[in-house]
This record gives C-alpha cells, structure tokens and sequence, in this order.
C-alpha cells in the first residue's frame, strides 16, 4: 500500500490493497486508545482510532476511502505507531467520533 500512496518514510501496515471495512456501531474504543489522537487531528481526517496491536507497535484507525496518504502521515507522525487502516462508512465514522469523542458530525471530509 505505500507504494500505491507514494508515502517514502511513513511506516504503513495493510495485509491487502483494499482495506477491510468495519461496522463501527458495534465496536467500542478501548480508553487506552481514546488518548492516542488529539481530536483536532479526529475532526480534521474524519478518522476514529480503534486498537493498538501487534505487541503496542500499531494503530488501527476507521476512516472513509479512499485513504489519504496525508493522513496516514499524520497520524503516524501523531501516534508514532505505525498505521493499519480499515474503513467505515462515513456516517457511521460521524456516529462513532460523536458517540466516544463528542466531536460533532459536519458535512465534508477532509
């Protein structure tokens, strides 16, 4: 995926070329991870942090396709954990940043 992203130093994990896709209205955010992204950062990409895996070296996160490859940046840079990416619908991703963050729906995505 990096390579399709043309993303040089910015670590990204994704066992396929097409993200799997989540149902975020029956997952709940761990508080652990609640604390890993500032919700500017949240609001801005319109992306939701899910898990830490593979023994704390990488970020789950939910967000709309197509993945960005700024934002992927971002939130490495913010996290510095790698990223794995999934996606979600985009009113559920509103639904879900409401829901855990209080971070209000808006129209358009980043």
């Amino acid at each position: 995926m990096a390579d399709d992203l043309n993303i040089t130093h910015t670590p990204v994990l994704e066992s396929a070329n097409d993200p799997a896709w989540v149902e975020l209205d029956v997952i709940q955010v761990p508080p652990t991870v609640r604390e890993v992204l500032p919700p500017a950062l949240m609001r801005r990409w319109r992306v939701l942090p899910l898990s830490i895996e593979l023994d704390d070296t990488c970020l789950v996160v939910a967000t709309a396709p197509p993945v960005s490859a700024a934002l992927v940046r971002a939130v490495t840079e913010i996290s510095e954990y790698y990223v794995e990416v999934v996606y979600a619908q985009p009113a559920e991703i509103d639904a879900a940043l409401w829901r855990t963050f209080c971070i209000e729906p808006r129209d358009g995505w980043a």
